[in-house]
């Protein structure tokens, strides 16, 4: 178990190959590299900590656990039953002298006669008592509290079905990420062997798919403002950048509607406030706030094109659009429409003079005290870069009226936010069908535990022999101020 502990602590703390997203343009080996570095990610990727929950020494663990689990839940059932048929009451001298706890008494009026008291005492206490004999001698066994032996095999029959309810989860559910834009319908397909193990993957597969289809009608993202501007930010940034920090994000809302197998679910999903439809769960997870450059080329007729805005990345103008530079592969990359798409911008095509960089954009409605006040945005922070020596020359804040002049393939483009912002709601989603199987086995475990802390074992030996008494209380009632070893110490000593 804590082996199993240390290594679900690694799959958390290093990004895993099923799970993870890389930038754009990177795959999983180029983002790991970038992380952690090459001799790191040697030692990450042999060990198959990037993806530790198919590696073989992780289900060997498992398997172990359930195996060690099955076994100990045979022998304490086995033992608990064998001692609630046929208590241990025949006992031999050696069973009391072995042990330091054990006493014996010189009972005056009879050995016999003490011990009979002795058992009226426990069955009028509510002990149950079984007599038997050994080599001649009368023996007597009394237990009471036989409830907390029972609660410890509920205990670790628990812990076998919260492993049972686990591994089943793991086995059949799925879980992931979906984006949905604004207004956006699609159908969420589960494909039950997918990320799978892949012994079991053949078993899996024998399994239909599940097709759950979700509508988002609406998506918002709702901002609120600063009265005052951080004063480290005060000092590190121009003043004229300001309004843009005041502006943050205090919620994003989807209002989504689920359908699986004719049941339909709508609610209104924000953060921990997920859908649930049919043992699916849509948590709210994040946004993406696309925003799109306006750009006017002199001398030429008709509308302004718009191009994506790629946020926190290099960008470049040029004659085909809004270009991003891709370190991984050193070259000029233009987003396509329809998602993360991109094409390499081909040869010959002149960028501008001028590089760019832009902060995320920022568009919504704007509440103060909990009002809806009015719409800001489209709005973000434009730094500019010499393309020659890359030297910083100044940022500004550009919308739908201010923007900023760029060249390129010899002509002069005037540039500007777009009105347009494409919304997108990230959902992550959970199908669990173990987790039933979990529940029960997390009350049975919450039943075992009380019942187990809270109620006292105690067993009681009696051998009359030779005009002597042996006595041995474990338990609480063995303790030496218990009223029971005292009432008992009172019978036998006459």
């Amino acid at each position: 178990m804590l082996a199993l502990a240390i290594l679900n602590a690694v799959g958390t703390m290093i990004p895993q190959v099923h799970l993870a997203q890389p930038p754009m343009g990177l795959s999983f080996d180029e983002f790991m590299l970038q992380k952690y570095g090459d001799l790191r990610y040697r030692v990450i990727h042999n060990f198959g900590l990037d993806r530790v929950y198919f590696t073989w020494y992780f289900n060997a663990l498992l398997i172990w656990l359930c195996v060690s689990a099955v076994v100990c839940n045979i022998v304490r059932y086995r033992s608990t039953v064998s001692l609630w048929k046929s208590p241990p009451a025949a006992r031999g001298q050696s069973f009391f002298a072995n042990n330091k706890r054990a006493v014996f008494y010189a009972a005056e009026d009879g050995a016999d006669a003490a011990l009979e008291k002795a058992a009226a005492e426990l069955q009028a206490q509510g002990f149950r008592v079984a007599r038997g004999e050994h080599s001649g001698a009368a023996c007597l066994y009394a237990d009471k509290g036989f409830l907390k032996k029972w609660a410890l095999v509920l205990l670790h029959f628990a812990i076998l079905v919260l492993l049972g309810g686990g591994i089943y989860g793991k086995a059949t559910g799925s879980q992931g990420n979906v984006r949905l834009a604004d207004g956006e319908t699609s159908v969420l397909t589960l494909d039950r062997s997918e990320g799978k193990v892949s012994y079991i993957q053949p078993l899996l597969k024998l399994m239909a798919p599940l097709n759950y289809e979700l509508d988002q009608k609406n998506f918002r993202i709702d901002y609120d403002w600063k009265i005052e501007v951080p004063s480290e930010m005060r000092k590190n940034t121009p003043e004229e950048l300001w309004p843009y920090y005041r502006y943050f994000v205090r919620d994003y809302v989807s209002d989504l509607t689920g359908t699986f197998k004719g049941r339909t679910v709508t609610k209104e999903v924000k953060v921990n406030h997920p859908l649930v439809v049919e043992k699916l769960i849509l948590y709210q997870s994040g946004y993406q706030q696309d925003g799109y450059l306006s750009v006017s080329w002199a001398g030429q007729e008709g509308e302004a094109k718009d191009y994506r805005i790629i946020a926190d990345q290099l960008s470049t103008l040029t004659p085909m659009g809004v270009a991003i530079w891709d370190e991984s592969s050193s070259q000029w990359l233009l987003p396509q429409e329809g998602g993360d798409m991109v094409a390499v911008l081909p040869r010959g095509v002149e960028t501008s003079p001028m590089n760019f960089r832009f902060d995320a954009v920022k568009a919504g409605d704007l509440y103060e005290d909990g009002k809806k006040t009015r719409y800001i945005g489209p709005l973000t922070i434009a730094s500019f870069y010499d393309a020659a020596s890359g030297q910083y020359m100044g940022s500004q804040i550009i919308d739908t009226e201010k923007g900023f002049s760029a060249m390129a393939g010899g002509r002069m483009a005037e540039c500007r936010m777009s009105e347009r912002i494409d919304n997108y709601s990230i959902f992550q989603y959970n199908r669990d069908p173990g987790k039933p199987v979990l529940y029960f086995g997390w009350i049975c475990m919450i039943l075992g535990v009380a019942f187990t802390l809270y109620i006292g074992f105690t067993q009681v030996w009696l051998r009359a022999e030779d005009g002597k008494v042996f006595l041995l209380v474990t338990g609480p009632g063995g303790k030496a101020r218990h009223p029971l070893r005292q009432k008992l110490h009172a019978i036998l000593n006459g």
